[in-house]
């Protein structure tokens, strides 16, 4: 009998429990999530992903009932329906608030008191709330704030009340194909631009928070130099809008700009500092607790209460609760009690890059990161400090990096050995600058004093990484999208987590690997065709890129900035064009050929011959064009200064710029594709395109504002455009 027993309890596919441990805060984070995520692409159609969980959940209770615990299992089902139901109804409540707000597209006289500053290229970024819209028609207030841009170098300090006249506009719940993140969480609806000498302050008041952010501003700035200033009130707040772009793109470039998002480093930092403190004082527990949550509350809410920082508290006051408890602390469900605490916060943070790189780095730790260390440890020469350092960075790199390549359309190649060595050095600086930080707070008369050995360490740090030019190490070109679901899953499959025996695990981790393998081909390729367009648009900075034959040539229709160009063509694997089409004057053509070049190499530039341009480019030959030039494997004529008549892959397709509705009649020649800035009916029916695309929002057609980037294919007189979540085919008349 006892031998059956142990024959009977032998399991053949995995050893341990079970295959998958039970985790049930981990299970109802992702369903949670995925309510979310259903909700976004569905809307209200995503509850029914929470009836068929019911439906089925009340098969398997029905067909296992003798071995299952009825009401337990029970509970788990309806807990798992409830959490997706939640998700979906609470993005859509968010969703439809923000896009019933009334619009406002008009000139208008604004009131609103400041609660969050940053500094811009040419003065400050103010974030309005209690704001009032006077119009000639009407008076109202609204819930949702205003985000205006300053230019001047006048100081505005949150818990000011301002007053002016500007053009408003209405932000949008979509954006460029995705949510649009940042406004949405901030509840920014409105944006607007105004010089300083047209506003009026009308009183002055002091908010919590933004005291504390202004407290720690002038101290720093005043006791250091701007660029070691910027970089520790970045490090202490999170806003790095005040560190050179040229610095901040350096640390991005060297994978190590996390530590200006205030997170598990720097909130494990100050808990640290809290437990010791409080330990040395010999404070009750309780009381030691209720403190500790208190100041890192505070904390966060200096910072914004950023997803990263709300992520990080959440799990260390679990910790600490844990232990006064008695309780055993998982790590796991620990992450996914910090995930559900933000996401029923605002379900958007789901959608926020730093949300998703916050999460996915602690829990590659959590997951990936014990297997790497018992794998290095067994390396004899390692030392153990060693293994542990690289298996954290490593599984947090694993963990991040299709999140980071397909947000920002690059990642460092030497961020694992830049992180091994600056993060325990830039800890050791955090630690020192954030208790010299408070004292110079405390004791401003003494600033200069107290912040000298912050201000030294602190430059010691980061010039390394501002002084080298690291974007030439860095992996671009592809992007992940729903692979990046068998990119996890792959990993999560070979971790502990997973207890089967070594043959299925190979089997399974071999078929999510080639699943995942067709998924990036499916992302990347165009497949079928011989050369594809990608249109490419980031705030006003527009591209199009021809890509062919090994080929790739641009065509720009106006004024570019630099982060977007970038990034545009790093998502796309491009450091060098073969050349580049100017539909644009000479004046606009004399500003955009210079940030072009810094975006790329570029061999020559083409221009209209009636744009007057001057041949003053040393790095770059221009030419102008009177008719057309041959581009293999396609054919080009500039249509005014205005537009550019591509003749190729067997369609004509015309690109052009704001003010094409100005050209000729006989300028216009018919073609396929119309790419252009807005819907003009009259050229349309003059062009008779059987396809056009537009760079801004325009009701009813296919758009970049809406859809994201698009990739146009035509082959055997099929024009077929793919985009995020849109594939859209015709057959050209």
């Amino acid at each position: 009998m006892t031998d059956f027993c142990e024959r009977k309890n032998d399991h053949k596919l995995y050893k341990g429990d079970r295959i998958i441990n039970f985790r049930p805060l981990f299970f109802f984070a992702l369903a949670l999530a995925c309510g979310i995520a259903l909700s976004f692409y569905f809307s209200l159609y995503a509850l029914i992903a929470g009836g068929a969980v019911l439906a089925a959940g009340g098969a398997i209770l029905f067909f296992f009932r003798r071995k299952l615990p009825l009401k337990r299992t029970a509970f788990l089902i309806l807990a798992l329906v409830l959490a997706i139901c939640t998700g979906a109804l609470t993005l859509h409540g968010v969703r439809r608030n923000y896009e019933n707000a009334a619009p406002v597209q008009e000139r208008c006289f604004i009131t609103g008191r400041v609660c969050e500053t940053s500094v811009g290229d040419y003065g400050w970024r103010l974030t309005l709330e209690d704001v009032n819209f006077l119009t000639a028609e009407r008076s109202f207030d609204t819930d949702f704030c205003l985000s205006v841009y300053v230019y001047g170098e006048e100081r505005y300090r949150t818990g000011m009340r301002v007053a002016f006249a500007a053009d408003v506009t209405t932000e949008d719940f979509i954006s460029y194909g995705r949510i649009n993140v940042n406004a949405v969480i901030g509840g920014v609806k409105y944006r607007a631009a105004v010089s300083s000498e047209n506003v009026e302050i009308l009183e002055e008041k002091t908010e919590v928070f933004g005291a504390v952010r202004d407290r720690l501003y002038d101290v720093l700035f005043s006791s250091m130099e701007k660029s070691e200033a910027s970089v520790a009130y970045a490090m202490l707040t999170g806003d790095s809008g005040f560190i050179d772009e040229g610095d901040l793109q350096n640390f991005r470039y060297g994978g190590v700009a996390h530590i200006f998002a205030v997170s598990g480093l720097h909130i494990g930092i100050i808990y640290g500092l809290l437990r010791l403190l409080f330990k040395k004082v010999r404070l009750h527990p309780i009381v030691s607790l209720v403190l500790t949550a208190g100041i890192l509350v505070f904390y966060a809410g200096v910072c914004g209460f950023s997803p990263s920082s709300v992520r990080a508290l959440t799990m260390c006051l679990i910790l600490y609760a844990s232990e006064l408890a008695g309780v055993a602390y998982d790590k796991l469900n620990s992450v996914s009690a910090a995930a559900i605490v933000v996401l029923l916060i605002n379900p958007v943070y789901l959608f926020s890059v730093g949300f998703q790189l916050s999460v996915a780095a602690a829990a590659g730790i959590i997951v990936v990161g014990g297997c790497l260390f018992r794998a290095l440890s067994r390396v004899r020469f390692l030392p153990k400090k060693f293994s542990s350092a690289v298996s954290v960075a490593l599984s947090a790199q694993i963990a991040t990096f299709p999140i980071l390549l397909d947000s920002f359309g690059y990642v460092s190649a030497v961020s694992l050995v830049l992180n091994l060595v600056f993060i325990p050095l830039i800890s050791f600086v955090y630690s020192v600058l954030f208790v010299c930080s408070f004292l110079a707070c405390v004791l401003p008369f003494a600033a200069d004093v107290i912040l000298f050995l912050p201000k030294i360490l602190l430059a010691l740090a980061v010039t390394p990484i501002v002084a080298l030019d690291w974007k030439i190490l860095l992996i671009s070109g592809f992007s992940f999208g729903t692979a990046m679901l068998f990119w996890y899953l792959f990993f999560f499959f070979l971790s502990d987590k997973i207890n089967l025996k070594p043959v299925p695990k190979c089997i399974g981790a071999s078929a999510i690997a080639i699943a995942f393998a067709v998924c990036i081909a499916a992302e990347n390729i165009f497949p079928g065709f011989p050369g594809y367009i990608q249109v490419s648009s980031v705030y006003g900075t527009d591209i199009v890129l021809l890509r062919a034959s090994g080929k790739n040539y641009c065509v720009v229709t106006g004024e570019l900035s630099l982060p977007y160009t970038e990034r545009i063509l790093m998502k796309e694997g491009i450091d060098s064009l073969d050349g580049v089409l100017l539909a644009c004057d000479a004046k606009t053509a004399n500003i955009v050929l210079p940030v072009l070049l810094k975006a790329a190499d570029c061999e020559r530039a083409y221009i209209s011959s009636e744009a007057g341009l001057a041949d003053s480019f040393h790095s770059v030959e221009t030419t102008e064009v009177s008719r057309s030039v041959f581009l293999n494997p396609f054919a080009a004529a500039f249509v005014g200064t205005a537009g550019v008549l591509i003749s190729g892959w067997g369609a004509d397709i015309l690109i052009c710029a704001e003010g094409y509705g100005e050209m000729a009649e006989e300028d216009l020649p018919a073609c396929d594709i119309l790419i252009a800035d807005a819907f003009n009916a009259e050229i349309c029916e003059r062009v008779s395109p059987s396809v056009e695309i537009y760079f801004d929002k325009t009701k009813d057609k296919i758009n970049v504002t809406e859809r994201g980037d698009l990739q146009i294919g035509v082959k055997n007189d099929i024009i077929a455009v793919k985009g995020n979540r849109f594939f859209h085919e015709v057959r050209i008349v």
